[in-house]
């Protein structure tokens, strides 16, 4: 088909929003999750069309259900230090499409992004064909296929590729038909798993792990993140079996690399100081301590310890993660060898906006992307660390396809909760505020602290008008939550 003309953002958005958009619709419409359905083939035709651009960088693959933007963002963080050319491809947004396809640190500009869909869209499916041996056929496919380009088209030395839904049928598996140009080499990250998405995924931590293990593949190396106590033999056994199905080897647990210990938040009351985490190479690994400067450093009785703008002690386990997934390719890519400097300044820098995020003062306001079970719990634990013995007034949102009742379980356990303002979303899958508060209900909180609003603005506008001297306003439940209570923030 004939390529479209995008003139501005506007336009290039109404373009997407003629494709299939699974962020919206999981949940409210009946959507197919198999190999027939999801066509991995006819994503990886488009791209060999237009020369296979995923396999001109280095790229590290991340999956798993908590934890992969922070760990994607550390990793991309540290390359970005040493002097690299980076990629890095996220989901979902907080503002802008945009913000998914950074180079360098930076979101790719409207002009950029309106002339990578203007090329990809002579890939749009012809009118009434269903069989096509190459198109694009969803939002998220075209975003991928334009972050490939992206990447390529700056000479990206290397990009971090963070999975949108699982792993084995998500577009971004497509690191699978080596030889990668100029040296370049693929690194598979699996992050924290557990129960997300179980309508598509599946409703058993095997089920969810094998998913999620797709993205394993027989060349490069890979690794995977320390797993909850409750399901980390299952884990395990299921990630390892799925990696020998694929012809992979099982991925080098993180845990047996480095150690990061030691987490201490170096303010009080204030979510925008950061915290201080140590890191020691584990004696007795694979890792050779000579191997590097890196190393060497890790491998000394102090280890090092390094100041990380991103809170929490689930912190400790994706910064583990992403210095275990660099360490393991052995080198940088394009040559050369990790520096503790570079890391140093990469985790000093890193930046991950909406999680953990505080975007007001008196009282403070805290946004956060807490969207299942376990980033609830680990929310709940950074609130008591960093806000010690504060009560919270909470905005909750939540997508009615997630664990929402369990999510909500957590937050009543787990925080002080004095006040609790149910909200809705401009988004289809948004759960209506009524449902969320018989949510809540259900988890024992007394109905007169619950209340209702219409919107997010109207919600932070009801807790600041409640809130006292002592208070902290927190909003969680959803990352699609974060955009419009820091707009109702700014124009309060």
């Amino acid at each position: 088909m004939s390529k479209v003309t995008l003139d501005n953002y506007a336009q290039a958005e109404a373009f997407l929003n003629g494709f299939l958009n699974w962020e919206k619709w999981l949940g409210v419409r009946p959507i197919a999750y198999d190999t027939k359905a999801v066509d991995l083939e006819r994503f990886a035709n488009v791209l060999a069309l237009c020369g296979s651009p995923q396999l001109g960088f280095s790229s590290y693959h991340v999956a798993g259900t908590k934890g992969k933007g922070s760990t994607s963002a550390f990793i991309e963080s540290i390359l970005r230090a040493h002097g690299l050319r980076t990629g890095l491809y996220t989901s979902p947004h907080l503002e802008s499409y945009c913000e998914r396809i950074a180079l360098n640190g930076q979101p790719v500009a409207e002009k950029m992004f309106c002339e990578l869909l203007e090329e990809l869209s002579q890939f749009m499916p012809a009118p009434d064909t269903t069989e096509q041996p190459a198109s694009l056929r969803t939002v998220f496919e075209y975003l991928t296929a334009a972050a490939m380009l992206a990447f390529t088209n700056a000479q990206c030395n290397a990009a971090v590729v963070e999975t949108g839904l699982g792993g084995r049928l998500d577009c971004t598996n497509v690191f699978n038909d080596p030889p990668f140009r100029d040296g370049a080499f693929h690194v598979a990250v699996i992050t924290p798993i557990g129960f997300d998405h179980i309508s598509v995924l599946g409703d058993t931590i095997a089920a969810i792990a094998s998913e999620k293990a797709g993205i394993l593949q027989p060349h490069g190396t890979s690794v995977m993140a320390a797993q909850p106590q409750a399901w980390a033999a299952e884990v395990e056994a299921t990630v390892n079996a799925t990696a020998l199905q694929r012809g992979a080897e099982p991925p080098t647990p993180s845990a047996k690399l480095v150690e990061v210990a030691g987490v201490k938040h170096t303010g009080t009351n204030d979510a925008t100081q950061p915290q201080t985490m140590t890191v020691r190479l584990i004696a007795g690994s694979d890792l050779d301590p000579q191997e590097s400067t890196l190393s060497r450093a890790l491998a000394t009785a102090g280890g090092m310890t390094l100041t990380s703008p991103l809170l929490g002690a689930h912190q400790a386990t994706n910064l583990q993660t992403a210095i275990a997934a660099l360490l393991c390719a052995e080198t940088l890519p394009g040559g050369g060898e990790l520096s503790p400097e570079a890391v140093m300044q990469g985790v000093a820098n890193v930046k991950w906006p909406g999680r953990f995020e505080q975007v007001g003062d008196n009282p403070p306001i805290v946004i956060d992307g807490a969207h299942c079970p376990l980033s609830a719990s680990a929310l709940t634990e950074t609130m008591a660390t960093v806000f010690p013995g504060r009560s919270v007034i909470l905005v909750a949102a939540f997508m009615r396809d997630k664990q929402f009742d369990a999510i909500v379980e957590r937050l009543v356990q787990g925080l002080p909760l004095r006040e609790v303002i149910a909200t809705g979303l401009n988004f289809p899958r948004a759960m209506e505020p009524q449902s969320i508060a018989e949510s809540f209900q259900r988890a024992g909180l007394p109905g007169q602290i619950i209340h209702l609003a219409n919107t997010p603005a109207e919600a932070v506008q009801q807790a600041r008008q409640a809130a006292r001297g002592d208070d902290v306003i927190l909003a969680t439940g959803s990352l699609f939550l974060a955009a419009p209570v820091r707009h109702a923030v700014a124009h309060k």
